[in-house]
């Protein structure tokens, strides 16, 4: 049947922070991703940019693909308007204030985030709620 693992803060936390270093990792506002490492073209190592780059791409892949298939469409669809009302929500009352383009840009990923953040987490929580274990048919 499988060994049971305890799913607590902990767990959520590590799942956190694997979603924000792929998302971030690929781009983000600071000028240090690999989306900047790419653009570079003084930096040459193209090799080795492109394999660090087919990296990335296929663990933001598992992780997507993760999120997708333990939320199905309807659930997917429902934590991504979460996550964006949540942040409108933040925004409109003045909780991050929006300066520019690169705080917008931000602001998004970290929904992206929270989003991908649900969908690793949902298979444990629901499981712990419910009693029901999700199981995947090939």
């Amino acid at each position: 049947m499988g060994s049971h693992r305890e799913f607590g803060l902990l767990s959520l936390v590590a799942r956190w922070l694997l979603s924000v270093f792929l998302v971030f990792a690929a781009y983000n506002a600071s000028g240090y991703s690999y989306y900047h490492w790419l653009i570079d073209t003084e930096a040459g190592n193209w090799i080795f940019k492109f394999t660090v780059g087919t990296g990335l791409a296929f663990w933001l892949w598992v992780v997507f693909d993760i999120t997708r298939r333990s939320l199905h469409p309807t659930g997917f669809v429902l934590i991504a308007a979460f996550c964006g009302f949540a942040t409108w929500y933040l925004v409109d009352e003045g909780y991050v204030t929006i300066r520019n383009q690169d705080e917008l840009t931000t602001l998004v990923q970290f929904a992206v985030v929270g989003l991908l953040t649900v969908g690793l987490s949902y298979s444990h929580v629901h499981y712990r709620l419910g009693g029901v274990k999700q199981i995947e048919q090939t």
